[in-house]
């Protein structure tokens, strides 16, 4: 079976240390990004199966990275998990209506997390 490549959008190095860690153990290969802009970028170079998607970042955040994702043929039905510390309803259900699949919040603990993420046949 092909690995799946997971895309790590976080300003944050630890998280996305601890994430890598985590899914590189399921044999998942990762690749990560510090804003949305640098996400943009490796979508163009590499085939990314899900995104793992901050929304408060530097430059080009969580909402407008999912916005070019979602406008973006190419990227449009790579699915999308929101990471990030906002709780309120209102990000969860924005969130929903541009095509996210999973929504959590910081702080998370990835340590016996199951992972259900299967590559598109």
């Amino acid at each position: 079976m092909e690995s799946i490549n997971v895309l790590c959008v976080d300003d944050d190095p630890s998280i996305v240390e601890m994430i890598r860690l985590g899914l590189e153990t399921d044999g998942m290969k990762v690749s990560s990004a510090g804003d949305g802009a640098e996400a943009l970028d490796v979508l163009a170079r590499e085939p990314i199966d899900v995104i793992l998607l901050d929304i408060m970042m530097p430059k080009v955040d969580g909402w407008m990275a999912l916005m070019e994702i979602r406008n973006n043929p190419l990227t449009a039905d790579i699915p999308v998990i929101m990471l990030t510390a906002k709780t309120q309803d209102l990000a969860k259900i924005l969130a929903f209506k541009q095509g996210v699949q999973q929504y959590v919040t910081k702080p998370f603990n990835i340590a016996g997390t199951t992972y259900e993420v299967r590559k598109p046949t």
